[in-house]
């Protein structure tokens, strides 16, 4: 989807993807291993999303990061569902860990370590594009009311302040 070269001393890391099951199945019908295969694959769909979305954040793209939000969203979902499945059956659970025990337990630290550095970036971010806005309105207020040059070079008369607006949700 989206993809950022690696500077020259980097090597990506090569993680198979688990495979999702083709049909979606209610969850009681599905079998443990089924239930920790979804859970898997979305953990890894969300590890890649948030190094995209790392990578994208690092190089101030706010169009990458908010171009991979739907799918990200929907994968949060699905890993949710799963894991609340797995959570409720402790049969389901205890067989899931035996079979796939070491591979959930690594992915979800992949997971975690990535969202925590995702959740620092996204703070980051917010609060740059805040500290922008402000710059942006304080700027705006300092000018309201002083006289200004016109186009015939005389100035213009002071003039009361107008009305500013600006989109909060940048």
């Amino acid at each position: 989807m989206f993809a950022f070269e690696p500077a020259d001393d980097e090597q990506e890391e090569q993680v198979a993807a688990p495979r999702a099951s083709q049909e979606r199945q209610p969850v009681d019908t599905l079998d443990p291993v089924d239930v920790a295969e979804d859970m898997l694959m979305a953990m890894y769909r969300l590890s890649v999303l948030l190094e995209v979305e790392i990578e994208a954040l690092s190089r101030h793209r706010h169009d990458v990061s908010a171009a991979i939000q739907d799918e990200k969203t929907a994968l949060t979902r699905l890993y949710v569902l799963r894991l609340k499945a797995l959570a409720e059956d402790t049969k389901r659970l205890e067989q899931a860990r035996a079979e796939r025990g070491d591979e959930m337990r690594e992915t979800a630290e992949r997971l975690k370590r990535l969202s925590d550095l995702n959740a620092i970036l996204l703070r980051s971010a917010m609060a740059a594009t805040q500290r922008f806005l402000d710059a942006v309105v304080t700027s705006a207020r300092e000018v309201e009311g002083k006289p200004r040059y016109q186009r015939n070079g005389s100035m213009s008369p002071i003039r009361q302040a107008a009305s500013m607006t600006f989109n909060q949700t940048l």
